[in-house]
């Protein structure tokens, strides 16, 4: 007799960016788990949940259309953290972080962060997702408070404090996405070109010792050379750790322009199909050594220990 053996296989679903709807659904459903949460319940490091302010009944990101282009901003989640902060009344902060501020590994003490009303990741949720949509200049802090969530200290309770007072001061700004003439509808097609700028600092965080990178790709005519560019359409800002330490600058700027190189591969294949007639995407790096590098010239002094290293040119 021939047996048949059947086997299920459960397929993860990818992960989709949130929604405004998800966003509303989730700031509902944290509302109400504070309202069951009872004192005998509480940790050592509670993670109350963030109450909506009645005037923010809108939680993605807003666009207003204008004459050569649109501003968008996300003010109404700016509030929504003020408010779950406790900053709306504070002084006014210009700077992400204190001056000379850093991270650090110490494990906070029973009771140390009894005097911190919020929750840790919950705030933390909230700028990430202002930082990735419309406030950039705070990639870098969004990314070092993250890699502390699963057990921040009081020293991250109050970084992550100035950052919301900054970002509601600062609120009122916007971010632009400007076309001119030969952009808009009607005017004379031209040829674009995907840019990136890559860049990385050394050892920058102080826990692990690992470079981080940052990366901004924009789209181009392709015929800009000017800095900063003027005809630029954000695609893609993001600032994240390294997997592994550097030994040296030259390292981990490499490391950063090989990733870069690879997001580029991605959007020219992926722009290709609605625009075959794309110029060839070019990379900006600050480095002249892994430019060298890149261009197979040669390797260097503190160097050498790198095997694999990319061969990337517009020829």
């Amino acid at each position: 007799m021939q047996r048949t053996y059947t086997t299920t296989i459960a397929l993860r679903a990818p992960l989709k960016p949130p929604s405004s709807h998800n966003l509303d659904h989730i700031c509902r459903q944290l509302a109400e788990n504070q309202k069951m949460r009872t004192a005998t319940q509480k940790s050592s490091t509670p993670e109350p949940a963030l109450i909506h302010h009645p005037a923010t009944t809108t939680t993605t990101t807003l666009y207003q259309i204008k004459q050569n282009g649109l501003s968008q901003h996300n003010e109404p989640l700016i509030i929504a953290a003020a408010n779950a902060v406790g900053t709306t009344q504070a002084n006014s902060k210009y700077t992400p972080w204190p001056t000379g501020a850093i991270i650090t590994d110490i494990t906070s003490t029973p009771g140390e962060l009894e005097t911190f009303s919020f929750g840790f990741r919950n705030v933390l949720g909230i700028t990430s997702y202002i930082s990735q949509r419309t406030r950039p200049e705070t990639l870098v802090h969004n990314s070092m408070l993250a890699s502390k969530q699963s057990n921040p200290n009081a020293n991250d309770y109050q970084l992550l404090k100035h950052l919301v007072k900054y970002l509601y001061t600062t609120r009122k700004l916007r971010q632009h996405l400007k076309r001119n003439d030969t952009q808009s509808r009607g005017g004379i097609a031209q040829q674009l070109r995907i840019i990136a700028t890559c860049d990385s600092d050394y050892a920058g965080c102080p826990i692990t010792r690992r470079c981080m990178s940052g990366l901004d790709i924009t789209l181009n005519i392709h015929n800009d050379d000017t800095f900063p560019l003027q005809t630029s359409i954000p695609i893609l800002s993001r600032a994240k750790r390294q997997e592994t330490v550097s030994n040296s600058s030259n390292e981990g700027e490499l490391k950063s322009a090989i990733a870069a190189a690879k997001v580029l591969v991605y959007l020219q294949n992926v722009l290709e199909f609605v625009e075959p007639n794309l110029a060839v995407p070019r990379l900006y790096c600050d480095n002249k050594g892994a430019i060298h590098m890149a261009h197979g010239i040669g390797k260097r002094k503190r160097s050498k220990h790198i095997d694999v290293t990319p061969s990337t040119s517009e020829n």
